[in-house]
């Protein structure tokens, strides 16, 4: 073992570093989707009492103290300059796509990148000390065959170096892919639910609106009658005046 590392060391210890820093990138992944995560058993009741009492302010505050990106998405609904439900609907689109999902696939590219270049690395290492060793044939004849072998040997451990790195790396890197997905799918279904609350208070505050404005209107419209019948009765009495005069 310590004859391939000595033999290959400039390659294994590429591949020992990058090793190290892929580990480190999917241990702050791991810690930040944990963060990530919302007890949405117990957010969603109390937001939506808040919202269908209409106490958006105590909303906001409830999103600012509650864990998770869901609470965090909704809050910036709630701040939305309208109450329009196609507008917050945008907003919240936009929150997801641009911010959102754009910090939970945050290092996951450089991961997979480490995992496709492991065993090429190794490859190379593999290539590099087989050319050194032909050149060493070249110069001094075939001798030894054992010798040979043995020169094979050490130059196919960087490869299988390589491979022993980026084997858990791609199965680690399509692990937290599927992480991705699923608090993607927590983030619009939770933006959904938010925006149904909205649309139902909206309908709500529309009802209570129409109300009063049939209430109002039918009280302006009494003093218009009752002016016209006061005009009615006012050509009456002068009609039955002259009747008698005459």
């Amino acid at each position: 073992m310590w004859e391939m590392i000595e033999a290959g060391w400039p390659v294994l210890s590429v591949i020992g570093v990058l090793s190290v820093v892929a580990l480190g990138f999917v241990v702050e992944r791991l810690l930040a989707y944990r963060r990530a995560r919302a007890n949405t058993d117990e957010f969603f009741p109390k937001l939506e009492e808040l919202v269908r009492l209409g106490r958006l302010d105590e909303a906001a505050t409830l999103c600012e103290a509650s864990p998770g990106l869901v609470p965090r998405v909704i809050l910036t609904g709630l701040r939305a300059p309208t109450e329009n439900v196609d507008e917050v609907k945008r907003i919240l689109g936009d929150e997801i796509q641009m911010r959102a999902i754009t910090g939970l696939e945050r290092h996951l590219n450089k991961i997979a990148v480490i995992g496709r270049a492991s065993p090429m690395l190794g490859l190379l290492g593999t290539v590099l000390g087989m050319i050194a060793m032909f050149g060493e044939i070249a110069i001094k004849g075939p001798g030894d065959m054992g010798a040979l072998a043995g020169g094979i040997k050490l130059a196919l451990g960087t490869t299988a170096a390589g491979l022993m790195v980026a084997i858990p790396i791609m199965f680690l890197h399509s692990w937290l892919k599927g992480q991705v997905r699923d608090l993607e799918l927590e983030l619009f279904t939770g933006a959904t639910r938010f925006l149904g609350l909205m649309r139902l208070r909206s309908q709500v505050a529309g009802v209570e609106n129409g109300g009063k404005s049939s209430v109002d209107s039918g009280r302006k419209e009494r003093p218009k009658a009752d002016s016209g019948e006061r005009k009615a009765s006012g050509a009456k009495r002068k009609a039955s005046s002259k009747a008698e005069s005459s």
